[in-house]
């Protein structure tokens, strides 16, 4: 499929720097990579139209790293709602150990931006779907059939995340706490077969335990309320290809309520459709919605329920209802004042003002509510969210194009000429994040076999000067390369040993003062107590603590509070430094300049030049003019 995409390009011989690629939903969350390697100059975008799961869950995926790499190769990635990018951030901090932000991702020089851009719908093809002539005749007949009875509405897929299940179990406490209300109220259950739906065991118990829950509903009513001529009042149907749009249209204008509870959703647009279509009728929407669905912040008149919170579910419906769950000594008298108030209701001209006295209303002025929810589902159309994604995409980092055609290609022939050509090299590495991983404790530190060869086989040969750099300590820089025919530079530099067994030296041009080390190590101490995980490194001329180990946002924000006590001792001192490293805090006597490597190591190499010069003339060889020159680095 990748292929594909990039071969259209090629054979259209586009400017990949105009071209934009937006790839959607979980499916093709692999493809943004794909995409990268053979497009690097594309504007690739990716829309997540379903939740992302928390860390904590996302982690226990065998293929966690590979999605999470594959959806970075992206230059936007839009979701439905914050909580999914939160989601998505914390999972690329904990996995792939990277730097996020609200702002976005940066990995391996790439920065992913994120961004939070709930879909829409298009409120007039929906109104226009609904005075279609089969849909006005549908309302017609659906009026009349549920007449004189509130009509409680779920649509949902035939999938176990929608939530059916519970939503049945709360209509069942609602019913058997108030049996009354099964002759005033009726609920419609809509199950639309599933997207990825197939014949599967899982699908067909589904259905066996809805069907099973409606009949014991059904009957358990009729032996409450002693008849047996009551018509069902939960009515369940699954619709297929027989229940065109127009029904659906039809159930959404004649419904009072829309009851939605999933335990997880993406944002369901369905509310939005029902929104609008009540407001088409000139009545008021009234919505139950799931905490769990992505539309339940953005409809801000909606009622939230927990829906495993089965007695939460019923008492928000008995509410909606116009009454409460138990029924109190009161309500008989309450019943006949409510039934007065929606007759006197029922008669008048004005269908708004009617739909705002339910009986027994309790609801804090619907007609509000529904404005509310009208005016969101009105501004942010399925056009606009297009737009606005797309147009985060173009602003995206403009110039990272430009850096991409100008960035340097890898030439390595370059390199090895250089080196050929050379007499005299310096070869200047780093020691963790270069030649092993980082860690916390020293002792961890591990270069592998097959580094050990590469640095033994460049330190031996002729003319070479290799020397391996880190903050480390003296003691452990012996400990993970002491044997190497190579040069060391412990803290900074502050110590060196050259290759060849000569002992360590000293760098600076006075001794470290380290009168400080009590007062730092006691503010050290008291963090690192309090932070399980964390490291304290004390050194000859200096102190870090590291927290790389630690819970990342417990470690990070300890951190900063370490930071502000040695800086608020710092002031006091004036003999320290405080350095914020990649998951540390040193601490450093303030006097000591940082010694310059690079001056050191040329220096090194001129005397050991000057030495061979020395040790050639001794052994009765040619003078040969000037010691050799210095080579490249």
């Amino acid at each position: 499929y990748a292929d594909a995409i990039s071969n259209m390009f090629f054979e259209e011989e586009l400017d990949l720097k105009d071209q934009v690629i937006w790839v959607h939903d979980y499916h093709l969350l692999l493809l943004p990579q794909m995409l990268r390697t053979s497009l690097p100059s594309a504007k690739i975008g990716f829309f997540l139209h379903v939740p992302f799961p928390s860390s904590e869950l996302y982690r226990i995926m065998p293929q966690r790293e590979e999605f999470l790499v594959g959806l970075l190769a992206a230059d936007l990635l839009g979701f439905q709602t914050y909580d999914y990018a939160r989601h998505f951030l914390s999972a690329c901090e904990t996995i792939l150990f990277c730097e996020v932000s609200p702002m976005g991702v940066e990995y391996n020089d790439h920065f992913t931006e994120v961004c939070i851009v709930p879909v829409g719908i298009d409120p007039a093809e929906v109104c226009a779907q609904l005075n279609a002539p089969e849909a006005v005749r549908l309302v017609e007949r659906m009026t009349k059939q549920f007449e004189g009875r509130k009509v409680m509405l779920g649509i949902d897929a035939l999938d176990p995340t929608k939530g059916i299940l519970h939503k049945m179990l709360g209509i069942e406490e609602l019913f058997r706490s108030r049996p009354e209300l099964s002759e005033q109220a009726v609920f419609v259950q809509i199950g639309l077969p599933s997207a990825q739906q197939t014949e599967s065991l899982e699908s067909t118990e589904l259905e066996a335990e809805i069907n099973s829950i409606v009949t014991r509903i059904n009957s358990d009513l009729r032996n409450l309320t002693g008849r047996v001529d009551l018509e069902d009042s939960i009515q369940y149907l699954i619709g297929g290809p027989a229940m065109a749009m127009a029904h659906i249209l039809a159930l959404y204008a004649v419904a009072d309520v829309l009851v939605v509870t999933p335990l997880r959703d993406g944002m369901n647009t369905l509310p939005f459709e029902y929104v609008v279509c009540r407001d088409e009728m000139g009545k008021c929407a009234k919505l139950v919605l799931s905490e769990f669905t992505g539309c339940a912040r953005s409809l801000a008149g909606a009622m939230l329920v927990n829906p495993w919170d089965t007695r939460d579910v019923a008492a928000t419906l008995a509410k909606v209802l116009g009454t409460t769950l138990e029924k109190d000594d009161d309500d008989d008298l309450a019943d006949d004042d409510d039934r007065a108030l929606s007759l006197a209701a029922a008669r008048m001209d004005d269908d708004v003002k009617a739909e705002s006295l339910w009986p027994g209303v309790r609801l804090e002025d619907p007609r509000k509510a529904h404005t509310a929810m009208y005016r969101y589902v009105t501004d942010f159309t399925s056009l606009d969210w297009a737009e606005r994604f797309l147009g985060r995409l173009e602003d995206t980092n403009r110039n990272r194009y430009d850096r991409v055609e100008e960035r340097l290609e890898p030439r390595p022939t370059m390199l090895s000429d250089a080196y050929a050509r050379s007499e005299r090299r310096l070869i200047m590495l780093g020691l963790e994040g270069v030649l092993c991983n980082p860690v916390a404790l020293p002792e961890l530190l591990e270069v592998s076999g097959e580094v050990q060869h590469m640095l033994r086989v460049l330190g031996s040969a002729p003319g070479n000067l290799v020397l391996i750099h880190s903050p480390r300590s003296k003691m452990t820089m012996d400990l993970c390369l002491g044997h190497l025919p190579v040069a060391l530079a412990a803290e900074y530099g502050t110590y060196v040993k050259w290759a060849g067994g000569l002992p360590w030296e000293c760098t600076l041009e006075r001794p470290v003062d380290m009168s400080w080390e009590k007062d730092v190590l006691r503010v050290l101490e008291y963090f690192s107590e309090r932070t399980p995980g964390s490291v304290l490194e004390p050194k000859q001329a200096g102190v870090c603590w590291h927290y790389r180990d630690c819970d990342r946002g417990f470690g990070g924000w300890q951190a900063k509070q370490c930071i502000v006590a040695l800086m608020e001792l710092a002031k006091r001192t004036k003999s320290i430094e405080v350095c914020i490293g990649e998951k540390l805090v040193e601490v450093r006597s303030s006097g000591a300049a940082k010694p310059n490597l690079l001056v050191l190591s040329l220096a090194r190499i001129e005397e050991q030049a000057e030495q061979e010069a020395v040790a050639r003339l001794a052994a009765g060889g040619a003078p040969g003019g000037a010691p050799p020159a210095r080579g490249g680095g």
